[in-house]
């Protein structure tokens, strides 16, 4: 006895399908009653058939109107008109074009001349250090040798010129 055996659980195919629950004892409760289904109703176009033709009812966009198709000569006429103002939006196209390559050459022309500037600034400023750095070891000097003119370096500065004068 293969589903009677004690200690064995019974295989999923050893139990009746009548045994399925909401077949016949009940309704399920993760299911939703019949009735909310009976009262639902579908839009007409939510599932076209395939089999009938579709209908076009949307709006017509503003550039085409349902008069009769023009001649060859108003179509021919129009294509000239269009590529004429193609033309000349390309030429517009071309001097924006232009200005822009104009303006972005006068900003690099800018920022070169700002850099050039700029460098030259800071050379300024470092000649201006050496030289301040030129002063200052011109001026310790200058303290050095008036403290080493004491009296007695003064008097013979005095005789050697006297020296020389006579």
């Amino acid at each position: 006895m293969v589903g009677g055996e004690p200690g064995r659980v019974p295989s999923p195919n050893s139990i009746s399908r009548s045994n399925t629950p909401g077949l016949l004892s009940g309704t399920n409760p993760n299911i939703a009653p019949q009735h909310l289904f009976d009262t639902a109703s579908l839009n007409s176009e939510a599932f076209p058939s395939p089999s009938l033709p579709a209908y076009a009812l949307r709006q017509h966009s503003p550039g085409t109107n349902l008069e009769a198709p023009q001649s060859y000569d108003a179509l021919q006429s129009q294509n000239t008109q269009l590529r004429t103002r193609v033309n000349e939006l390309e030429v517009i196209n071309d001097l924006f074009r232009g200005r822009v390559t104009e303006l972005e050459q006068t900003e690099q022309e800018a920022r070169r001349a700002e850099r050039m500037k700029d460098e030259e600034t800071e050379r300024v400023k470092a000649d201006l250090v050496t030289a301040n750095a030129k002063v200052a070891d011109l001026q310790r000097r200058l303290d050095e040798l008036s403290n080493q003119n004491t009296p007695s370096r003064k008097r013979t500065r005095r005789a050697t010129a006297e020296e020389g004068v006579e």
